[in-house]
């Protein structure tokens, strides 16, 4: 049996919450990354853990772990402020 492929979904707060949902609906195995070490609480909360395999600290980090799957899209969404 074959790995689904792989997202990364960068910031997965606000707008980025949403599209985890949509892509595990798909078959697709969901990461989530954060672009930088200093995410607001009020966006944090809505982080949904139950939509990932994990939350990774920075993007090397998914580059060390994830190396050997197939990441089939790289989700950008709005940087924390």
């Amino acid at each position: 049996m074959s790995i689904p492929d792989a997202v990364v979904i960068v910031d997965p707060y606000s707008t980025g919450a949403l599209y985890a949902p949509e892509f595990v609906g798909l078959g697709l195995r969901c990461y989530a990354v954060n672009s930088s070490d200093s995410v607001p609480d009020h966006l944090t909360s809505e982080f949904q853990p139950a939509n990932f395999l994990r939350l990774f600290a920075t993007p090397e980090e998914v580059v060390r772990e994830i190396a050997s799957e197939t990441v089939r899209a790289l989700s950008p969404a709005a940087k924390p402020r």
